[in-house]
């Protein structure tokens, strides 16, 4: 995101001897802005918390289909990372169970316990009143789809320029955004949802078929997490 604002900065310099960079701002500043932590009622939880909660919720599931490994440091980067990657496609643990339901062929054990490790993680974050990175972003979302932040009111206008890696919570943000502002940008936000329905990126489903090949991808470097066929 930084290097986004920076390179605006710049090509706005190529225009004018002078720019204010008080009016440019990264994503994650809207994020900031919107101040989801105080819209949920939660503290933010950092990096190494959640691969705590996660360890915690890998031992009280007691053996699984990860043998030793899911009680591994390495075990809870890789979970936290997936997590991660399902929550920014917008899915919920429900959306994961319905998905791996779907799937045709025999039980898929690895895929389950992935589900039921990511339920246990969500009820300790709502035990804690923690919010992890992911969830502020949906809050953020949440939070402009109902109301412009007082942050946001001193803004006249807002433009977005440098749209890359906007999955579909990033995208939902900027629709909020849209919702309650006038916004210009190079590819209008009015139909930024048109776009995506056209060229629709991949739904929890494929990505749960992802899944299971995903070890061929890596060369094996995770094959205790991603087993093909499972």
């Amino acid at each position: 995101d930084a290097d986004r604002v920076e390179h605006a900065l710049v090509e706005a310099a190529r225009l004018t001897p002078f720019v204010d960079a008080r009016g440019f701002a990264s994503i994650a500043w809207l994020v900031e802005a919107c101040e989801p932590a105080r819209w949920l009622g939660r503290a933010p939880l950092s990096p190494l918390g959640g691969r705590l909660l996660l360890t915690a919720a890998a031992r009280a599931l007691g053996d699984g289909p990860f043998g030793d490994y899911a009680q591994q440091p390495a075990f809870a980067r890789a979970a936290a990372e997936l997590l991660s990657q399902l929550k920014l496609q917008d899915a919920t643990v429900a959306t994961l169970e319905r998905a791996i339901a779907a799937l045709p062929g025999p039980p898929r054990p690895r895929l389950e316990y992935l589900a039921r490790l990511w339920r246990g993680y969500e009820d300790r974050l709502t035990a804690l009143a923690r919010a992890d990175r992911i969830d502020l972003l949906r809050a953020a979302a949440d939070r402009l789809a109902a109301e412009l932040p007082p942050r946001l009111r001193g803004f006249t206008g807002f433009e977005v320029h440098h749209l890359h890696d906007l999955p579909p919570l990033r995208a939902r943000l900027l629709e909020a955004l849209a919702s309650c502002a006038e916004v210009g940008c190079e590819r209008p936000l009015a139909r930024l949802r048109e776009a995506r329905l056209r060229d629709p990126r991949p739904g929890i489903a494929e990505a749960v078929h992802r899944l299971q090949t995903l070890d061929d991808a890596l060369g094996g470097r995770h094959r205790e997490l991603f087993a093909a066929g499972d």
